[in-house]
């Protein structure tokens, strides 16, 4: 995933961002990006970090911070630079297996739950409840799923163009490239 940091946005200001920034965004600290603001950062990672649901107790998925670097791209004097991210890789880590179907979940810390009014279950509860949230059957995955192994993020060969998505095998003409996860946020939201 990409981490796309977000410096001192205040919800009440940017409305259109409120619902993003309470149930989407991690706080900057996750990322690395604590200091990239004046007061608080937020981090949005459009990948497994959005799409993951959370448990406390229950989460299988480990994050791991991403790499940081410029690609060459000088905040200060490229005409290149707002066009990437300088946080990218940033890489979730089975905590256990995890058998083909089932559902990957994070940890978005007990704090994420609480604040929000939401009980969730004990360690024995989690794991009798294992059963009942395992997922899909690896048919059902072959028929609805999509491979993402198909690209690579490397140095792109154009100037001033900073990271690229690379193939990692031939994919012939009207081959699927890529899913991408979106979040969609009502327009009562915005």
């Amino acid at each position: 995933d990409i981490v796309i940091q977000v410096p001192d946005s205040h919800p009440a200001y940017d409305f259109n961002l409120k619902i993003w920034l309470n149930d989407y965004a991690w706080d900057g600290s996750e990322s690395g990006g604590q200091n990239e603001g004046l007061t608080r950062v937020s981090s949005a990672m459009p990948g497994v970090a959005m799409l993951a649901n959370g448990h406390p107790e229950g989460y299988n998925a480990l994050p791991f911070k991403p790499t940081v670097d410029e690609a060459d791209l000088p905040r200060t004097t490229s005409p290149g630079s707002g066009a990437i991210s300088h946080y990218y890789n940033f890489s979730f880590y089975s905590q256990a297996a995890i058998q083909a179907g089932n559902e990957i979940f994070v940890n978005y810390g007990r704090s994420w739950f609480e604040e929000r009014g939401i009980g969730m279950s004990t360690d024995e509860s989690a794991k009798s409840n294992e059963k009942k949230i395992s997922g899909r059957s690896v048919q059902w995955l072959q028929k609805n799923g999509r491979c993402v192994d198909n690209l690579e993020v490397k140095r792109s060969k154009l100037p001033d163009a900073g990271r690229g998505a690379f193939a990692t095998r031939p994919m012939s003409r009207g081959s699927i490239i890529t899913s991408t996860p979106l979040v969609q946020i009502p327009h009562r939201y915005g």
